[in-house]
């Protein structure tokens, strides 16, 4: 394959760690990379992502969402430059401002890193691969296995219900018995803004078996939602690289609510879909945060913010034992009801170096206290009031 340049060999890369290379085999020396990790949630990682693409630390990206484990994501992340030592310090870079978030993602490395790499289309294929157009479809087969290809480009543009539509339509792939790959890229424009497009792609062992995934669709989504696109044996690279071959992209500004969700106050009251937003929030503003476990965040070295859905006492009672003299203390409570809960511990909205918030109260959060290093006021008063706070 010629590309930008620079001519590769399907086969030709080499595995080193975290990282996928390809050389060029002309005169150009292109090198081209890829590392892959695997993350159940978009975010905050398209928001990092984004921000590196736009740095030029990264060529692109993509993830892919499959059918038989539709709860992972896999990000996909290409590098290019002339050197290999460049392309490591990009994704060093990478793995440094990632590190916070290292409880909810993983970097896949060396055999599972190859075998994720080849899946989508070599898998349980020898490396003497043949492929061939039949009808309409590729067709790739070496000396046991074969299996039919086709590529469709996916058109957002008339979706209404933005929000739910990577679950509707991964639901539906699902219930007609695909396999299949959702495969969404992520590239730079030239005036920085970021560009997204979106292909599906079905595998399938018989020809016999193709569904008529363009009829459910339509019939479903009531629109052409996905169109059939010619194919021949050079997308095989565009296949195995995830680079993105849509006819169809969109600013990822003006279609994030397929990622985000809409920011009401009904959509923070599932936990996890609250620390999603909040994380992107915090990465977005350039607050500094570690995750702690699944309620409790610890933000710029000096603020410890609790989240529940529910009051347990026992949690608010032992956090304020142990780090009320050390850390701002926040607590959030999403049920209104349990917020109300909060509200009557008595004492506890006296005390200076604790917050209390409602989701209601969230919404109109000012980040900016994050960033202010105010001092911590542990006067006598204080701990008397703590005092009576802890022996409820």
């Amino acid at each position: 394959m010629v590309r930008k340049k620079g001519k590769f060999k399907l086969f030709s890369y080499i595995v080193d760690d975290f990282l996928i290379f390809y050389k060029s085999l002309n005169r150009n020396e292109k090198i081209i990379s890829f590392s892959i990790l695997e993350s159940e949630d978009f975010f905050p990682l398209i928001t990092i992502l984004n921000n590196f693409v736009k740095q030029r630390f990264l060529n692109y990206y993509s993830i892919q969402i499959s059918t038989t484990k539709r709860n992972k994501k896999l990000f996909f992340l290409n590098f290019e430059d002339k050197t290999k030592d460049r392309i490591l310090k990009s994704f060093n870079l990478i793995l440094q401002k990632l590190n916070p978030l290292k409880y909810k993602l993983q970097f896949l490395e060396k055999d599972k890193l190859e075998a994720t790499f080849l899946n989508i289309v070599f898998k349980n294929f020898s490396s003497n691969i043949k492929g061939s157009k039949v009808s309409e479809s590729l067709l790739l087969k070496d000396e046991e296995t074969s299996r039919y290809i086709d590529i469709y480009d996916i058109n957002l543009g008339n979706i209404v219900e933005k929000t739910m539509f990577f679950l509707n339509f991964i639901n539906l792939l699902t219930k007609l018995n695909c396999t299949s790959y959702l495969i969404i890229n992520f590239k730079r424009l030239i005036d920085d803004n970021i560009r997204f497009s979106i292909s599906l792609i079905d595998s399938r062992k018989n020809l016999n078996s193709l569904i008529k995934i363009e009829k459910e669709m339509k019939d479903f989504f009531n629109f052409n939602l996905i169109t059939r696109k010619k194919i021949e044996f050079y997308n095989v690279f565009h296949l195995l690289w995830r680079s993105g071959s849509n006819d169809y992209s969109y600013e990822f500004k003006d279609y994030n609510d397929f990622f985000l969700g809409s920011n009401n106050s009904s959509n923070f009251e599932s936990l996890n879909k609250f620390n999603i937003q909040f994380e992107h929030n915090l990465t977005d503003k350039q607050i500094r945060f570690k995750r702690l476990n699944y309620n409790l965040l610890f933000i710029n070295q000096h603020i410890l913010f609790y989240t529940a859905q529910n009051l347990d006492y026992k949690v608010i009672i032992s956090l304020l034992k142990k780090y009320y003299s050390k850390y701002f203390l926040y607590f959030l409570i999403l049920n209104e009801f349990e917020y109300s809960k909060l509200l009557e511990i008595n004492g506890l909205t006296m005390l200076d170096n604790v917050k209390l918030l409602s989701l209601k109260d969230f919404s109109h959060f000012n980040f900016k206290v994050f960033k202010n290093n105010h001092l911590l006021k542990n006067t006598q008063i204080d701990s008397d009031i703590l005092s009576g706070v802890i022996r409820m």
